[in-house]
C-alpha cells in the first residue's frame, strides 16, 4: 500500500526536537483582513484608505485603530485596516473642512 506523500516527508525529518506540522503541509497563508468594504486595490489610481471620507480612528487606551467606517467593527484586529492600503472601489474624497480622524 502507498504511503501519503505528505507522511512519507514527516517520517523522514531528522528527530531533532519536535516536528512541526507546518513543515509537513506547508506555510500558514495569512488571514486578508476582514475590515475593508470591498477588496483594497479596486479603487482609485493613487488614493489611499488614510485619504478616504469613511476612515475612522477607535480609540482603545493610548493607541489609535484604523476602521472603515463602512463595516461592522468588532472590538479587536479583525476590522482593523491599514491606513496606506490601496484605496477600495467604495473610496470618496473626504469633506471639506472635516477631519479624517473619526
Amino acid at each position: 500500500m502507498p504511503v501519503d506523500p505528505k507522511i512519507q516527508l514527516a517520517l523522514d525529518l531528522p528527530l531533532k526536537g519536535k516536528a512541526s506540522i507546518w513543515q509537513v503541509a506547508g506555510k500558514r497563508k495569512s488571514k486578508p483582513k476582514g475590515g475593508y468594504a470591498a477588496p483594497p486595490g479596486s479603487g482609485p489610481e493613487g488614493e489611499f484608505c488614510k485619504t478616504c471620507r469613511h476612515i475612522r480612528r477607535m480609540m482603545g487606551g493610548r493607541k489609535a485603530f484604523p476602521k472603515c467606517a463602512l463595516v461592522k467593527w468588532t472590538r479587536g484586529p479583525g476590522t482593523d485596516i491599514r491606513v496606506n492600503a490601496p484605496a477600495c472601489s467604495r473610496w470618496s474624497h473626504p469633506v471639506e473642512g472635516q477631519q479624517n480622524d473619526g
